[in-house]
């Protein structure tokens, strides 16, 4: 018997295994993982551009017309000063014939101005003084007429101001006999409801007597901001007063009052109430009555001002012009009209000189890469005509990306690899970013160069540059790969593996590198491992 015991347990334990290997127990969950270490980081820019010959010059007019010859071809190599077109000067000739007709004129004032003026100038001159004195005039009745309107509307403003404070004092103080009488006819005990409503009764009873004390002084006194100060009184007044009833009323309703209180008086309550509100409303309202007649008197005096001294001016310019009109010419009024012959000399010699500027001639050595015009078309001013390609150093020229702009700056490193050339790499740096931007089928680029720092034998404009531009790098600093970070909250956090189990650790990023690494700079130490997501 007992063997058959142990049997059956040793069964049991067996096939309780069998279920917990095969059932209950979970399988071991396979992390993938990377090993903090040290390495470097970096971020690059990538671009695809093409091989320069040194700075681009474009050529164009600065006058517009026909051209009459283009003296060069595209590939041509010329020297500076080489003639490269001419500007048929058949439309300069025109302008300066204008500008001559200006001379003369300018010239003519001049003497007209030392020989004096005639008499029916003088005479129109005086009768612009007329016209403007008779409208300094009249501008001068309308500024009076309207100070005395403001006057007499602001006056009105504070008479109904004074009769809006007698109606309310009268309404507070009924309310006042009202709240007393039920004090007196209700609550005469010296209970806890008896002393609030004598403690509300006295509060009106001094309300109200403020606001005897500032109405009267307002309408005794003859200064008009005592009606204002009177008015903020009653203002503050009225308010406590309506809290007053309203507790009054509120207590008639406890308890113990609830059916001594006859409906009678509390009705009388409420409807005191109601006075006070409209009698509040209405010193609000004077209140702002008077403010708003301030700002409308102040805003059309002020305006009938700025007319009276707008047509004062328009006077005292018609009246000097007179003067001078009359007066012996002043030797600064003379230089200026001889300035003014001056200048039109000067432009006459401008157009001169712009006949000359028809012959478009070469700045510089170079070869001629593109002509955008043929000899008997029109061209305006500033269009393109010619590019000059200097004698220069080659460059790759590219266009970068707005969100690529910001990582480049000059003297950043790069690597250049040519279709024409490869398998090979050259060495080269950024030297110039322009900051004007530039847009391309609606998107916005910034043009960039990249220096050789060793030109290879055999290239030529025009080739295609693949460049890669270095714009930041961490060496031999702790990395692990970008993919084992989990960023949350502006924050930056990594599982990591200690002891096979896992937690999770906020750690502190540096550089995020192109290469798919990110710099760890607090968290971590070299050797640990961290999951990756």
């Amino acid at each position: 018997m007992k063997k058959r015991i142990i049997i059956f347990a040793v069964a049991f334990l067996l096939i309780f295994s069998a279920i917990y290997q095969g059932f209950l127990k979970k399988e071991d969950f396979a992390y993938e993982s990377s090993k903090v270490a040290i390495g470097t980081v970096f971020k690059e820019v990538t671009e695809t551009g093409q091989v320069a010959k040194g700075e681009k010059i474009n050529l164009s007019y600065k006058t517009g017309g026909r051209i009459e010859g283009i003296y060069a071809n595209i590939g041509q190599e010329v020297e500076k000063g080489t003639i490269l077109a001419k500007l048929d000067a058949t439309a300069l000739a025109i302008q300066i014939k204008e500008a001559e007709s200006s001379l003369i004129l300018y010239q003519a004032e001049l003497e007209k101005l030392v020989s004096g003026p005639t008499q029916l100038e003088i005479q129109k001159a005086e009768t612009l003084v007329s016209n403007a004195r008779s409208s300094a005039e009249s501008a001068k009745t309308a500024l009076d007429y309207i100070t005395q309107q403001a006057e007499e509307n602001l006056s009105s403003a504070y008479e109904d101001a004074l009769n809006t404070l007698q109606d309310a004092y009268l309404k507070a103080y009924n309310a006042w006999n009202a709240a007393d009488l039920v004090k007196k006819t209700y609550f005469t005990k010296n209970d806890q409801q008896g002393i609030r409503v004598a403690e509300e009764a006295e509060n009106m009873k001094a309300a109200v007597s403020e606001m005897e004390g500032s109405f009267e002084e307002a309408k005794s006194s003859l200064e008009k901001e005592k009606t204002e100060e009177a008015l903020n009184e009653a203002q503050i007044s009225l308010s406590a007063i309506y809290g007053s009833l309203s507790e009054i009323r509120e207590i008639c309703e406890e308890i113990n009052y609830k059916d001594s209180v006859s409906s009678t008086d509390k009705s009388s309550l409420d409807t005191h109430k109601g006075y006070i509100n409209t009698a509040l409303s209405s010193v609000v309202n004077a209140r702002q009555t008077i403010a708003s007649t301030k700002t409308a008197n102040s805003y059309n005096v002020n305006q009938a001002k700025a007319s009276l001294l707008a047509a004062q001016g328009s006077l005292e310019s018609a009246q000097d012009n007179l003067s001078i009109l009359i007066s012996p010419p002043r030797k600064e009024d003379v230089d200026l009209y001889q300035a003014q012959v001056s200048r039109a000399e000067a432009q006459v010699s401008l157009l001169k000189e712009q006949i000359n500027d028809a012959y478009l001639a070469s700045p510089v050595r170079g070869e001629v890469a593109q002509i955008e015009k043929r000899a008997g078309e029109n061209i305006i001013s500033g269009e393109l005509l010619i590019v000059i390609v200097p004698a220069v150093s080659f460059e790759v020229k590219l266009d970068l990306y707005e969100e690529d702009v910001v990582k480049v700056s000059p003297g950043n490193e790069a690597e250049i690899s040519l279709v024409a050339f490869p398998g090979e790499v050259f060495k080269g740096e950024v030297s110039i970013v322009d900051p004007a931007e530039k847009m391309k089928d609606g998107i916005v680029y910034y043009e960039a160069k990249i220096s050789f720092k060793e030109v290879p034998e055999g290239i030529k404009p025009g080739m295609t540059a693949d460049v890669v531009i270095k714009t930041d790098s961490r060496e031999s600093v702790l990395v692990i790969p970008e993919d084992a970070l989990i960023e949350r909250e502006y924050k930056f956090f990594v599982q990591a593996l200690e002891n096979g189990s896992v937690s999770e650790r906020e750690v502190g990023i540096g550089l995020i590198g192109t290469n798919d690494l990110a710099e760890v700079v607090s968290g971590l130490k070299e050797g640990e491992e961290v999951v990756l997501q």
